[in-house]
């Protein structure tokens, strides 16, 4: 056994190899992501500009609220009385995206319910009241998976 090289000892050599490898992944990480937005010779893309946010969109929620007691329902596994509240709630609601939310969770608390014609019926009401909205995409996925769980 050569000296310095016992249990608990790292060899040089190893040490050495190790940190190279990190100051080569650091010269790749910092060089990449600087370089990538960069024109290359003769082509015209411009550089990709930071988007400005406004300073209340900073700190906004990043959905709507949902009353405590529906969390609750939902958290407790008492679907039936979740959709209940969350059927009762609707009405009230003025702005589109918070209708479309509010059906998401609806959707979910039906098919966790074990309704999934229900939860179709609800989700497919949504997305075609509004195809475009901030909620869709996730109301489409929990649609494909209320039909995958029904074999469709």
């Amino acid at each position: 056994m050569r000296p310095g090289t016992g249990p608990g000892r790292v060899c040089l050599a190893n040490r050495l190899g190790f940190a190279t490898a990190v100051a080569l992944l650091m010269v790749i990480g910092v060089r990449g992501p600087a370089t990538a937005d960069e024109p290359t010779a003769g082509s015209t893309k411009e550089p990709a500009t930071p988007r400005t946010i406004a300073a209340r969109n900073a700190i906004a929620p990043a959905a709507p609220v949902l009353p405590a007691e529906v969390v609750a329902l939902l958290q407790e596994g008492r679907f039936a009385e979740a959709e209940a509240a969350l059927a009762k709630r609707e009405p009230t609601i003025a702005d589109l995206a918070g209708k479309s939310y509010n059906a998401l969770i609806l959707g979910i608390a039906q098919r966790l319910g074990g309704r999934a014609e229900a939860a179709r019926a609800t989700l497919r009401a949504a997305l075609e009241a509004d195809p475009k909205g901030l909620w869709a995409p996730k109301i489409r996925l929990e649609l494909a998976g209320v039909e995958l769980a029904a074999g469709r």
